[in-house]
């Protein structure tokens, strides 16, 4: 807003000046000057009609000057203050002429952070990300695969930009992608748990989402990949539906059980701590008990009267 408001005053300035300088010109002058007068009196049209100038009328209006200073330096007489005064419109005019070039130039800019977003989460560029935001980038924008920024930064672990994309008031952080994930979902999957705290926090937030093939919601997909400290964070949340089924009428707590991770005993225990129900069946018509093949899973089922 400032260099807008400047670049008027300047171009007020100049045209404030110019005016009394062409009209002392007279019938005498060569064709070329008379050029420049027609291409000055056309650029003078913005300055009436109180519209924005464009960079061409200022480039008109720089030649104008020029031409008419070195006219009067080289050709006909003049004083020294004339050529004085045509000096410093000349300077003026090649300061709103580079101050335009800098306008547009900046727009074009913010044009490009707005539409690379997704581009400079991908590359860790927190930088790009804040410039971006700061152009009016759509934080909820989707590519192909419908995933946002947010999406792909929790997928990533980028932490900082995660808190970054969050502090806009805009973002959509229950959107999902083609396949039905959330950014909860694959912070989740990939087991960044300080991401997950993040996302906790956020207004709104919906921690029992399913995906679309399996029906899992990020506490299935963090129990089945032996993500503990997730869990953990997941299970705090008031919402949380422990006992949830998927498309399969797989829990949890059966997601667990049928995970290969070595982390599976102590994420079998937090979910029974928090409530699990070992007896809910899958479509197979197995509970969670009847599925656990290791003993010393078995062991944590006997020893809570579980079995």
């Amino acid at each position: 807003m400032k260099k807008s408001l400047l670049f008027s005053i300047i171009c007020s300035l100049v045209i404030s000046v110019m005016q009394p300088v062409m009209a002392q010109e007279t019938v005498s002058q060569s064709s070329a000057i008379a050029q420049q007068e027609a291409k000055t009196s056309a650029m003078l049209s913005w300055w009436r009609s109180l519209r924005k100038p464009t960079l061409q009328d200022l480039q008109n209006l720089k030649s104008y000057v020029n031409s008419k200073y070195r006219c009067l330096r080289y050709g006909e007489a003049c004083s020294r203050k004339e050529r004085a005064v045509l000096g410093v419109l000349a300077a003026l005019v090649t300061a709103a002429v580079a101050a335009g070039v800098y306008v547009v130039g900046k727009k074009a800019k913010e044009a490009i952070d707005r539409d690379f977003l997704l581009s400079y989460v991908k590359e860790k560029d927190i930088e790009g990300v804040r410039r971006a935001i700061k152009a009016g980038a759509n934080v909820n924008q989707q590519n192909d695969a419908g995933e946002t920024a947010l999406m792909f930064a929790a997928l990533k672990g980028h932490l900082e930009i995660v808190r970054e994309l969050l502090k806009v008031p805009e973002i959509e952080v229950n959107k999902k992608n083609r396949d039905g994930n959330t950014a909860l979902m694959f912070a989740a999957f990939k087991g960044h748990s300080e991401i997950v705290q993040e996302l906790l926090k956020a207004p709104g937030i919906e921690v029992n989402q399913q995906n679309r093939w399996w029906g899992n919601t990020a506490l299935m997909e963090a129990a089945f990949n032996g993500r503990t400290k997730v869990v953990q964070e997941l299970l705090k949340a008031p919402e949380i539906e422990v006992n949830q089924q998927n498309k399969y009428g797989e829990t949890a707590l059966i997601n667990a059980i049928n995970s290969l991770s070595l982390n599976s005993r102590d994420i079998v225990k937090l979910l029974l701590d928090a409530g699990a129900d070992w007896k809910i069946k899958n479509k197979a018509g197995k509970t969670a008990y009847d599925l656990a093949t290791n003993e010393k899973i078995k062991k944590i089922f006997r020893e809570m009267g579980k079995s």
